[in-house]
């Protein structure tokens, strides 16, 4: 690169020197020319009393005589000095009288100098003698002159042309002295440490030590260069350690990216700011920071807004007191899909112990979670069937037995009645007996009903027809504060059922929901064709591939809670208060569900309500007779029929 040279700093130190010289030299010549017009001013006061005293002789006697023509020698004399412009001499008589003996004036052209003689020598200004002779005490006449102040001006101007001359030639010269020295001693110097510090290889800057220069070992010069050398040095060894660090951690990262790329995990890094500033780069890890936005996230922000209730606080922890974390489990939405990662992250410090950031993985267990979830849930519902299963069983057993029982009672107590005869009393207490006894049977339907022991007469039944002709009486028996809402599929298949069990089970559902609605509010009820693919668990047990016809029934009550929705199919369990629910409405419908061979599932949720799915067997049909349609749960397909 060219450089300007008026960026030189020998060049600058002339011009800085050069111009210091003429400044001193002028104001010392300035302030010598003052003291040498005061020396002036002073030595024409000396002058003109010198030339008056040495003609005071002739022209007192001129003055006494009162001759003219010795007047006239004696101006002339006078004007024998150049800077004399007028003269006079005047002859004083004893009544003050005078009179003029002789004049004289010298010719002055005009001048540029007339305002500075002005301004420094007053050339108005009248000297006079007094003449007299001696021992006498009269005045016998005035000797007067007046100098010429352009003629001592430009005598002072030549004497200051000579002084200021003189003074810039002797400041320039110790200038030029000055910088040859400078130079010599200290700019040279320093243009060579400069240019050898320009030329310093920055790769290996302990190559690039600069030599003391000559006769300069000592001073500070010396100390300076000793000073660069040492750092040159120590730069050199840092620079070396630098890039063999630089060099095993390209080495630690090829290997990192390797493992990263051959892993399943997402590797990640934080700074001290906890802002995620690495992250793998294998397809799995990019495509979950491209959809999560991982890459410049808070670690901490993500864990609070992700993490379960649990780790709150554990994570509340780890912001302000850093260290090792295992499987803190966070839980995405990417693309309406859950995902599951778990965190894993080791704290990181430097020699100080000052915290530096976390490096860990992240592992997808998104199918480890919901696989598990899918167990519990399966055993969960594989307890539940057995459960009832066995409830149903002991129910089933008791019922028939009770039924027996009910059955002789009631007959015994029919005969009494006969054999008593018209006794009003005792065929009161004999009747209220008997219904008893006749309620006892009705209950023990019901628990044969559970127990899958009651007599059905299943057959191909249009269910929209079934369900149109009852919810004309539903509204009637639920009142008018709940609404009731319809959806049939308008090709629904035939349910092979009992059609008479099947209005029970569905009063009952209805009856339930309006229980649970007591401010009012929805029932709906749905029909669909489904067909399932892969077997599902149920209530009621393992669900097989096949064609159903699904049965909803929903409603906008309170809804319940995992404990209740668990029990609420056991025979007696009731949550409604002593004497108004018997505890045998759902369990019915479980049980003739169960019997007709289809299956019965439960949502429920808390303030939000309850939603029933009945799965009924339908009329002999193949999938090759159906059309699959867009809505359809896990498991399930939900088809109309061709």
């Amino acid at each position: 690169m060219r450089k300007n040279p008026n960026d030189n700093i020998a060049i600058k130190q002339a011009k800085t020197a050069i111009i210091a010289a003429v400044i001193v030299g002028l104001l010392f010549s300035i302030a010598q020319l003052a003291y040498d017009l005061v020396k002036e001013q002073q030595g024409v006061q000396q002058d003109v009393e010198h030339i008056l005293n040495s003609m005071k002789d002739p022209a007192t006697k001129a003055a006494y005589n009162l001759s003219s023509d010795l007047a006239e020698n004696v101006l002339a004399g006078v004007f024998e000095n150049p800077q004399i412009k007028e003269g006079y001499i005047f002859a004083i008589f004893g009544a003050g009288e005078n009179e003029l003996l002789a004049e004289q004036r010298r010719t002055i052209k005009p001048s540029n100098l007339d305002w500075f003689a002005k301004l420094i020598f007053d050339d108005t200004k009248l000297f006079t003698l007094n003449l007299q002779l001696p021992n006498e005490t009269a005045i016998a006449g005035l000797l007067q002159i007046r100098v010429d102040g352009q003629y001592l001006a430009q005598s002072f101007i030549d004497r200051a042309i000579i002084i200021f001359s003189a003074g810039f030639l002797r400041n320039l010269s110790l200038t030029l002295v000055l910088i040859i020295a400078f130079y010599n001693t200290l700019t040279k110097p320093i243009l060579n440490i400069s240019r050898k510090i320009e030329s310093i290889d920055v790769e290996r800057p302990e190559n690039s030590l600069i030599q003391i220069p000559e006769a300069h070992e000592k001073d500070e010069f010396g100390t300076l260069v000793r000073g660069i050398n040492t750092f040159l040095t120590l730069l050199g060894t840092n620079l070396q350690r630098r890039r063999l660090a630089e060099d095993e951690k390209e080495e630690s990262m090829k290997m990192f990216q390797s493992l990263a790329k051959a892993s399943s995990d997402i590797f990640w890094e934080t700074h001290s700011d906890n802002k995620i500033a690495l992250i793998s780069e294998d397809q799995m890890s990019l495509d979950i920071n491209k959809h999560l936005n991982l890459h410049g996230s808070n670690l901490f922000q993500l864990m609070n807004s992700h993490c379960t209730d649990e780790m709150q606080e554990t994570v509340q922890k780890l912001r302000t007191e850093p260290k090792d974390f295992r499987d803190i489990q966070l839980h995405f939405l990417e693309e309406g899909k859950p995902l599951i990662l778990s965190f894993y992250g080791s704290a990181i410090f430097d020699d100080r112990g000052d915290f530096e950031g976390f490096l860990g993985t992240a592992v997808n267990i998104t199918k480890t979670v919901l696989q598990a979830l899918e167990i519990a849930d399966a055993k969960d519902k594989l307890r539940q069937a057995q459960k009832m299963e066995a409830v149903g069983q002991l129910t089933g057993g008791i019922a028939h037995d009770f039924n027996n029982l009910l059955a002789v009672i009631i007959g015994n107590l029919e005969l009494i009645g006969e054999s008593i005869g018209d006794r009003p009393e005792i065929q009161a207490r004999l009747s209220a007996a008997i219904t008893s006894g006749e309620k006892g049977a009705v209950l023990t339907q019901q628990l044969l009903s559970f127990s899958r022991k009651q007599a059905l007469n299943p057959c191909h039944v249009d269910l929209n027809t079934l369900l149109t002709d009852l919810t004309g009486m539903l509204t009637r028996t639920l009142g008018g504060e709940i609404i009731i809402e319809t959806n049939f599929e308008k090709k629904l298949i035939k349910g092979f059922i009992d059609p008479t069990q099947f209005e029970n089970a569905i009063i009952n559902l209805s009856i339930n929901a309006r229980d649970a609605m007591p401010s009012g509010g929805t029932l709906s009820i749905k029909t669909e064709n489904y067909l399932l693919v892969e077997p599902m668990g149920t209530i009621s047990g393992t669900m097989e591939p096949g064609v159903f016809v699904r049965i909803t029934v929903s409603d906008t009550g309170t809804g319940m809670d995992k404990f209740t929705l668990q029990k609420a199919m056991e025979p007696f369990f009731t949550t409604k208060e002593v004497g108004k629910g018997s505890g045998m409405g759902l369990a019915m419908v479980f049980g003739f569900i169960a019997q007709s061979s289809g299956h019965i599932q439960i949502d429920s949720e808390l303030e939000i309500g309850t939603t029933v799915h009945l799965y009924l067997p339908s009329e002999k049909i193949t999938p090759s007779d159906i059309v699959k349609t867009l809505s359809e749960p896990p498991g399930l397909k939900a088809f109309s029929s061709v």
